[in-house]
């Protein structure tokens, strides 16, 4: 669909924010599987953990206004709806917010995403409201170290998680093929002898 005939301002952020431009949207999937290949996409085991966050987005909204719920934002809305004076006094939402898109493109699609919409604490979410997410539950984490790293691998091949699954485009598929190519390439290369 082109972005001149984006129905609403909320559909063009979405696509803005799956094509890589800044926005204030964080990318959240429904899908553990989806969400897992995004942490162990650039994940370099030898530095760091891998790391997949969890989130409860209607308890989230209904800490940022009580009975929110699931945020659905309607077409007709502006995202400035929400972002200027929600029924109070402050001039932007405070705190950041959960959001289930309309699943109207491709990708939203593939992924089964969601996102939330930061707040202007600039905070990092598990800092919001004096750490009583963590309390509440409402946010949580779940960490692999580089034992889990082939088991993570085989899991996501099992459930056919790759880029062009989820990004089922042109661009999805080239970079699809271009790391298969490079997973050969090292794995030839570890397997072959050195013939020089």
């Amino acid at each position: 669909q082109s972005i001149l005939q984006t129905p609403s301002d909320w559909d063009l952020l979405y696509i803005m924010q799956h094509h890589g431009v800044r926005t204030r949207l964080l990318d959240w999937s429904e899908s553990f599987a989806v969400s897992l290949y995004f942490a162990f996409l650039n994940w370099k085991p030898e530095e760091t953990n891998c790391t997949v966050w969890l989130l409860d987005p209607i308890q989230l909204n209904n800490m940022y206004n009580q009975d929110f719920g699931l945020y659905m934002p309607k077409p007709q809305e502006s995202y400035q709806h929400l972002l200027y004076n929600h029924g109070e006094s402050y001039e932007f939402a405070v705190h950041t917010v959960a959001l289930f898109p309309r699943r109207n493109n491709p990708r939203l699609i593939a992924q089964q995403g969601t996102f939330t919409l930061q707040g202007n604490t600039r905070l990092p979410l598990e800092e919001e409201y004096n750490g009583q997410l963590w309390e509440r539950n409402i946010i949580n984490r779940v960490d692999f170290n580089v034992e889990d790293y082939s088991d993570i691998e085989m899991y996501l091949r099992l459930n056919g998680m790759n880029h062009f699954t989820l990004f089922p485009d042109l661009d999805g598929l080239a970079r699809f093929i271009m790391l298969e190519d490079t997973k050969f390439v090292s794995q030839i290369t570890q397997e072959a002898p050195d013939i020089t």
